[in-house]
């Protein structure tokens, strides 16, 4: 029956199409593949000159998680101390996660 009626059938299926595209744009469902979410938390990251040794990294590392444990907002903090390697030099990196 198809085969007899194709004018029909692919005007059918193109209008059937459009309105299918139609339903997110008239806002009938969401659009959103993950919705926008607030976790809480921030990150910083903190990189320094090639030459650094890890003590200083940590000390410096320590100051800095010192001053934003006295910002009464933020209620745990987590701090990584590693390396970047960028152009065959390993920088030293220290990143924090806080969870406000």
């Amino acid at each position: 029956m198809a085969l007899v009626n194709k004018g029909k059938v692919g005007i059918g299926a193109t209008v059937i199409f459009l309105l299918a595209l139609l339903i997110p744009a008239l806002g009938l469902i969401g659009n959103e593949f993950m919705p926008q979410t607030d976790r809480g938390e921030f990150g910083v990251s903190v990189e320094f000159m090639p030459g650094y040794s890890v003590e200083q990294t940590n000390q410096t590392g320590l100051q800095i998680e010192k001053m934003l444990s006295q910002m009464p907002e933020i209620k745990r903090s987590l701090r990584e101390l590693g390396h970047k390697k960028a152009d065959l030099l390993l920088y030293p990196l220290t990143t924090w996660y806080s969870l406000m």
